[in-house]
């Protein structure tokens, strides 16, 4: 887990704020300290820097005789404290460093990020073991440490949701969403090639995949690829990605635009890809009848689509990457507590289309969700039917 890079108080913080969101009601103070491991002391000099620090945003509240509770009870609060507090740990800076210049000595990173090499070497084993778990390391090369894997496609993508996941969306994604986009157009049809270039999620993934993967190739860490780019690349765009990333070439974008292609475009054969059209055309269909988008139409393509995406994208995937701070997942438990037949509307349908199609994409159920709710925001308030039963006299008006 990634809350084992942080040290003893950030992770007790992050423990608290998870019970104040899984409690029903209040909580004493007592019972915070116990559940954390803690004295009261510490535990109420810890809420006072959460009171402090995210109290407005989370809306904490205090009682003398019942405890706390917080009123926005929904797992992206955790999300949000958690990725407050590891942008500010060492672990982290030290991490992002040894991605973004590798090859470099202890001292190089205690500079970088402003922290004691005695600090960073005591990290170091926390760090080689995070890595561990993604099925990453670090090799030290005389003094020089780098972040390797036996899959260099891996560590791009883990590379790509790390850096999303610490800065978020706010990165200059051009020219790299335009070259995506022009990618797309050769391998989808024109409105599923609009529906990607529109899509926030998905856009901001490949541009920050994108820049990643340019950075690994400038710095020789090339993966061999056929595929051509001359239709895809201007040379305006080549010149403009050599003087940001240094040395690059046609070549050293092959391996980039396959990976991309066949998130979109990646089917084995011609059998597999009319089952999983037709297994996701069900599950489109299920659910915008369910939600009342109707069942032909734009609502109906874009699930479809998406549907579609995460069947490919569970597939090419050979290792899982956990995201940091997984909103999309975080956005699922929260609609499993909130609104369970929303949630079980499309838990149902995942099953089926796992099921049929042989590819489990139940770990993709909370990014479906959220790109749907994304993209038909009304769709939220989905609930089951009820009926209710009116008495009253006998042909009174209601």
């Amino acid at each position: 887990m990634l809350r084992r890079l942080l040290d003893a108080r950030s992770q007790r913080i992050v423990a608290t704020v998870e019970l104040l969101v899984d409690a029903e009601g209040w909580v004493t103070a007592a019972e915070l300290a116990s559940a954390t491991g803690t004295s009261k002391r510490t535990e109420s000099d810890d809420i006072a820097l959460i009171r402090k620090r995210w109290g407005a945003l989370i809306g904490l509240e205090s009682s003398i005789k019942e405890g706390f509770r917080i009123d926005k009870r929904n797992s992206a609060m955790i999300s949000m404290v958690l990725k407050d507090l590891f942008s500010e740990s060492s672990a982290s800076k030290f991490l992002e460093k040894l991605f973004s210049t590798p090859g470099m000595t202890i001292e190089f990173y205690g500079k970088a990020t402003f922290t004691s090499t005695s600090t960073l070497m005591r990290l170091l084993p926390k760090v080689e073991s995070f890595l561990a778990e993604n099925e990453m390391g670090i090799l030290n090369r005389r003094g020089c440490y780098e972040v390797i894997a036996d899959d260099e496609q891996h560590l791009r993508d883990f590379y790509a949701s790390f850096l999303l996941e610490l800065k978020g969306m706010a990165f200059d994604q051009e020219p790299c969403a335009r070259i995506i986009r022009k990618i797309l157009t050769h391998v989808l049809e024109p409105e599923a090639a609009a529906a990607v270039g529109n899509d926030e999620m998905l856009m901001g993934y490949y541009s920050m995949f994108y820049s990643v993967s340019l950075l690994r190739e400038s710095q020789g860490n090339s993966i061999v690829s056929a595929r051509s780019v001359e239709s895809e690349v201007s040379d305006d765009d080549l010149s403009f990605l050599v003087a940001r990333y240094g040395r690059l070439s046609k070549a050293s974008l092959q391996p980039i635009h396959e990976y991309i292609v066949r998130r979109f475009h990646g089917w084995d054969s011609d059998g597999e890809h009319a089952l999983v059209q037709a297994e996701a055309a069900r599950f489109a269909d299920s659910i915008c009848k369910a939600l009342c988008l109707g069942t032909n139409g734009d609502p109906n393509q874009k699930l479809q689509f998406i549907v579609e995406n995460s069947y490919l994208l569970t597939k090419l995937r050979r290792h899982r990457v956990r995201p940091l701070f997984d909103h999309a997942h975080s956005f699922a438990i929260t609609v499993e507590r909130e609104n369970p037949a929303f949630y079980k509307l499309f838990e149902s349908n995942a099953d089926a289309f796992s099921r049929n199609t042989s590819v489990d994409i139940s770990a993709q159920m909370g990014t479906i969700m959220l790109r749907t709710c994304l993209a038909f925001p009304s769709c939220a308030c989905f609930a089951s039917p009820k009926k209710a039963l009116v008495v009253s006299n006998l042909g009174a008006r209601h």
